[in-house]
């Protein structure tokens, strides 16, 4: 993701880069500089993936739910636990209403995950968007072998 389309994306759900910030975890000040392109603050996968998690559940809520309502979330000893493809997801409650989520494959493969989300919606989404990632990046190291 590009310093541009973080902006854009940003701009065309309507958040302020305070909202974006509080929503991706970060402040104001780093978020900004991704924005602008400043050296030393590249967009990482994770929060490019965090930002599209955040512009989905925006812009096409009736997707999340769909993808959301075919997923089972089982409790599994004070954390929900889904399978999500050949995934495991598991959110785990922290304080002020944040969730963390945890992925591995059943290879024992882990993409990348964020160390929490705001909300439990936001987790769920962004449980599926990382495994969704994950299988792109099995199948693409499986190519590349």
């Amino acid at each position: 993701m590009q310093p541009e389309e973080l902006r854009t994306l940003r701009k065309q759900i309507g958040m302020t880069l305070a909202e974006m910030a509080a929503a991706l975890g970060m402040s104001i000040d780093t978020v900004g500089r991704m924005e602008r392109g400043v050296d030393g603050y590249p967009i990482e996968k994770r929060t490019a993936l965090a930002v599209r998690a955040i512009v989905m559940l925006k812009n096409r809520p009736e997707r999340v739910q769909g993808c959301l309502s075919d997923i089972s979330w089982a409790d599994d000893n004070e954390r929900l636990r889904a399978e999500i493809g050949s995934f495991t997801a598991y959110l785990t409650a922290r304080t002020k209403g944040r969730y963390s989520i945890a992925l591995f494959h059943k290879d024992g493969y882990s993409p990348p995950w964020p160390v929490w989300e705001n909300d439990l919606a936001m987790a769920k989404a962004s449980a599926i968007l990382h495994a969704q990632q994950g299988m792109l990046d099995i199948a693409e190291m499986a190519a590349q072998a």
